[in-house]
Parts: structure tokens; sequence; C-alpha cells
């Protein structure tokens, strides 16, 4: 028997749960708040396009449900290096981030790891059908312990915001406030935008009209 929908929003009323942290609540309760079907592949739309490339020198990528990078500006490219292949799921940026982990005791890395998975985890229970969801989650268990070992407490959280500092062997020190938008195109569709500070803005403008 399952709780009734008035308990549980009662719970995470008096829990103080984010959105993120609801959702997930109903879903183990299996009494999801909202029913989200599957549906194509996310499309990005000219203008939509536009957008993204208008914000250099500030990166900017849209990322779609399964936190697959669909389309970036080229401040974004320098950064992330999205052109650069890594199988077999390049354009994910949880792949991307785990596929290698390369800084696994820089406390940077592991907060922005922890807060990858319970973004992760967060999206995936929207879909628990489907079945290129399990795919990836698979191949992210297989490939990282680091992964393996956030997943296991159920922690979700939504897109965050906030700072981020970046070491770049070329550029040096970066700094971004770092900002995620929802789109009116669809709703699992979402804008990341590092607005660069001053002297990073600088920096990102001078390399990219050099490179150009």
């Amino acid at each position: 028997m399952h709780p009734a929908q008035h308990v549980l929003e009662n719970l995470a009323q008096a829990l103080k749960l984010t959105p993120a942290e609801e959702h997930h609540l109903f879903y183990l309760a299996r009494q999801e708040p909202i029913v989200i079907e599957d549906r194509e592949e996310d499309q990005i739309t000219p203008a939509l396009q536009r957008v993204v490339e208008a914000l250099d020198p500030h990166p900017a990528f849209v990322l779609g449900r399964r936190w697959d990078a669909l389309t970036w500006n080229r401040a974004a490219d320098l950064l992330f290096h999205f052109h650069e292949p890594c199988p077999p799921h390049s354009r994910n940026v949880i792949w991307r981030f785990f596929a290698h982990e390369a800084h696994p005791q820089d406390p940077e890395w592991k907060r922005q790891a922890q807060n990858y998975v319970a973004g992760f985890r967060a999206s995936y229970v929207r879909y628990p059908a489907d079945t290129s969801f399990q795919t990836l989650l698979g191949d992210l268990q297989q490939a990282s312990k680091q992964f393996r070992m956030w997943w296991e407490p159920q922690n979700v959280q939504g897109l965050s915001n906030g700072t981020r500092t970046m070491h770049d062997p070329k550029l040096g020190v970066l700094e971004f406030d770092h900002l995620t938008f929802l789109t009116p195109i669809a709703p699992d569709l979402h804008v990341k935008v590092f607005v660069a500070l001053p002297e990073t803005a600088i920096k990102l403008e001078q390399h990219l009209s050099s490179s150009s």
C-alpha cells in the first residue's frame, strides 16, 4: 500500500525539500507527481542556436534530457573540448567528466562530481523506461568507481548554479559565475552559461579572436 499523495506533499513541505528532492520522494513512493513520457531526441531550433553562438566569449551550451551537449559556442568548446571524441558517449557531459577521473583528489573536482551525480539522478528518475539512460548509467558505473560510490546514496538535486574556477594550460586561471536556464522549447532543454568575470572574458575574447 502506497502513502496518499497529500501525505507525501505534507512530508516534502515539512522537510523543506527542493523540487528535485520532492520529485525523487514521489518516485521512491511510486507516485510520481508528473508522468513524463518518452519522446524523440531533443531538437535545437535555429533561434536557440543563434543565442548560444552570440554569447561568445562566455561559454554556453545546451543540455538535453540525458545531459548530452546538443550544441555549444566556441568558448565552450575551448574549455570543454566537445569536438574531441570520448566514446562511447562523446557528447555526454557526465560521461566526459568521469571517463578519465583525472583529478579525483582535487576538492573542487570532488564537489563538482557529486553535484553532477545528484543532478543526473534527478534527471534519470524522470525516465524510468528510457533504455538509453540505462545504457549510459551502466557504462558510468563500470567506468568510474567514484561515480558508483556517489550513486548509491541516491542524493538528488537540480542543475546547480554558482561560481567556478578553471585552470587552462594556455590561459591560466579562469573565473566564472555559472547559471542554468530553462528554455520554452522543451521542458528538458537547459542552457548552461558560464559568465566570465572581466579578466577572464578578456582572455577568452583575445584567444577566440586570434584563432578565428
